[in-house]
C-alpha cells in the first residue's frame, strides 16, 4: 500500500507542477503581449519625432540654412547596412 500512495503523491506533485508550468507560460505570455504593445508604441513615437525631424531640415533647407546636428552615430547603425547593395539587409 505504501507504493500506492507514493506514485499517488508523485502524480500529484506532476500536476501541480504541470499546472505552475501552465499558469507561468500564461504570465510569460501576456508580459510579451504587453512589451509588444510598449515597444510598438515607442517605434510610432519615434517614427513621429523622425519625421518632425526631417520636415524641420527641409524647411531650413529651403530657406538656405544648412542644419546643424550634435547628434552622435551610435556604433552599429550600419550593423545591417550594405553600402555596395545600397539596402538594409539581413546579417547572416
Amino acid at each position: 500500500m505504501g507504493g500506492a500512495a507514493f506514485l499517488g503523491a508523485v502524480w500529484q506533485g506532476f500536476k501541480g507542477y504541470s499546472q505552475v508550468r501552465a499558469q507561468h507560460i500564461e504570465d510569460l505570455a501576456a508580459w510579451r503581449a504587453e512589451l509588444a504593445s510598449q515597444v510598438s508604441e515607442l517605434r510610432a513615437l519615434i517614427d513621429y519625432y523622425r519625421s518632425v525631424s526631417a520636415d524641420y531640415a527641409y524647411q531650413l533647407r529651403s530657406l538656405g540654412v544648412e542644419p546643424y546636428t550634435t547628434a552622435v552615430l551610435p556604433p552599429n547603425a550600419f550593423r545591417h547596412y550594405n553600402p555596395e547593395e545600397g539596402e538594409d539587409y539581413e546579417a547572416s
